[in-house]
């Protein structure tokens, strides 16, 4: 894709997000459907024609929340500083290990939900 001058991350994060929606399909693609089709009493087919409407929603929705977010950050210059803020810092987003690593960090700091303490007290990470 890089050769044929297309940018890969629209294509790497449908590919990653739809195969985490896809997996809502069957009774066995996550852990809650497991559950739901136990307590239920529902059989793999009949789980999978019943949901498979709403699956196909979310996938819609997916692509067209993709392809406005990623026209927007490649029009936009936020793209353009973070990978100046990463180079200033000595990071090399062009070597995999830095990127895994940069990735890996960032998708656990802005994908997991706002914990609490015991008194209430809510906190970002």
């Amino acid at each position: 894709m890089i050769e044929a001058g297309l940018n890969p991350l629209p294509f790497l994060m449908g590919l990653a997000v739809s195969s985490n929606i896809g997996s809502a399909v069957t009774l066995i693609g996550n852990p809650q459907n497991m559950l739901i089709g136990q307590s239920g009493h529902l059989e793999f087919a009949q789980f999978s024609l019943e949901i498979m409407g709403l699956v196909g929603w979310h996938l819609i929705t997916l692509f067209c929340a993709l392809f406005v977010i990623i026209h927007g950050v490649s029009q936009g210059p936020y793209l353009g500083i973070a990978m100046e803020r990463f180079s200033n810092m000595g990071m090399d987003l062009h070597k995999l290990p830095v990127l895994t690593g940069v990735s890996a960090v960032l998708s656990n700091f802005f994908s997991n939900d706002r914990k609490s303490d015991r008194s209430g007290t809510s906190f970002p990470f």
